[in-house]
């Protein structure tokens, strides 16, 4: 999920140019800025304001800049819908 405007970047000027991965599950925080050639693990989180650059490993919480893992969380592993019938 990529929240109100945040930007990525494919190209910077001057000709930087890289892809960018974003895992599965990962939501990005209102007007963090994603560099070139940025890879964010699956289920990981990125602050607002974030400016991202770099790898980053599965299930971690990214703030900063420039970025850097201020925490890991445990994958979720519970029911992804209620198991309670709704009345």
């Amino acid at each position: 999920m990529v929240s109100w405007r945040a930007c990525v970047l494919t190209e910077m000027p001057g000709g930087e140019r890289g892809d960018i991965e974003l895992g599965d599950g990962v939501w990005v925080g209102a007007m963090a800025i994603i560099l070139p050639g940025t890879k964010i693990g699956a289920g990981s989180v990125i602050g607002a304001g974030a400016v991202v650059q770099g790898e980053f490993p599965p299930f971690s919480v990214l703030a900063g800049h420039p970025a850097r893992v201020v925490r890991t969380i445990s994958p979720f592993t519970g029911p992804r819908h209620s198991t309670v019938d709704a009345v």
